[in-house]
């Protein structure tokens, strides 16, 4: 595990080659407050997300996806789907003809613009 020490306004890029696309996701330290941290995530729409605990819970769902789906249109579409938190725990009754609908976004200010936060 690579731990890196960082001040409070301070980022982290994340950077992963898809083809002859960068993917980028960007990690701001918000503020720290005794034990915990706040941290403001820019990433790609259709990037997800989570917590340990929610990913460890549909890790298995993503894992039948994989399976479930031979073509790579109907398998980006259900993959979106499962992202957005729809039909967890039955891959088998996505529905992959419904369009990709964004996930909410909430703005806490102007001073957070650029900063994201995903639900």
């Amino acid at each position: 595990m690579l731990t890196l020490t960082r001040k409070e306004g301070e980022s982290i890029y994340l950077v992963r080659v898809e083809g002859y696309d960068l993917v980028e996701a960007e990690m701001v330290i918000r503020e720290v407050r005794g034990r915990q941290v706040r941290m403001g995530i820019t990433a790609a729409q259709d990037t997800g997300i989570y917590r340990k605990e929610v990913y460890n819970r549909i890790k298995p769902d993503l894992a039948l996806l994989r399976v479930a789906y031979t073509t790579s249109e109907g398998y980006e579409q259900a993959a979106r789907q499962l992202l957005l938190g729809r039909n967890l725990g039955a891959p088998h009754a996505i529905d992959i003809e419904v369009p990709f609908e964004p996930a909410r976004v909430i703005r806490r200010g102007p001073q957070d613009d650029s900063l994201d936060q995903r639900v």
